[in-house]
């Protein structure tokens, strides 16, 4: 699918919960909202980009947030990957 420019349609984030999902936590470990751990992982670039990530369990639900920016540094990264998570948990489960 295109993107009316003639390019390809690209990846900018997604939001996911997941009940059977076997979590095996990979990442920096962050403090969330509510005593929630969560696992932080920057953007790391090889042949193309991955993008930032995010995760953490909530009664049996594995929630994952993946975002592509163009962050200045990875404190930077890490505070806006933590705010978002924070207002996902916030907001009530799915």
């Amino acid at each position: 699918m295109g993107d009316g420019s003639g390019g390809t349609t690209l990846f900018v984030g997604d939001f996911s919960g997941n009940a059977h999902y076997k979590f095996a936590p990979r990442g920096k470990p962050v403090r969330l909202i509510d005593h929630i751990v969560g696992h932080f992982l920057p953007r790391s670039c090889g042949g193309s980009c991955a993008p930032s990530s995010i995760e953490w369990r909530v009664k049996g639900i594995h929630y994952e947030i993946q975002l592509k920016f163009g962050f200045d540094n990875e404190a930077e990264e890490q505070k806006t990957m933590v705010d978002v998570a924070n207002s996902a948990i916030s907001g009530g489960a799915r």
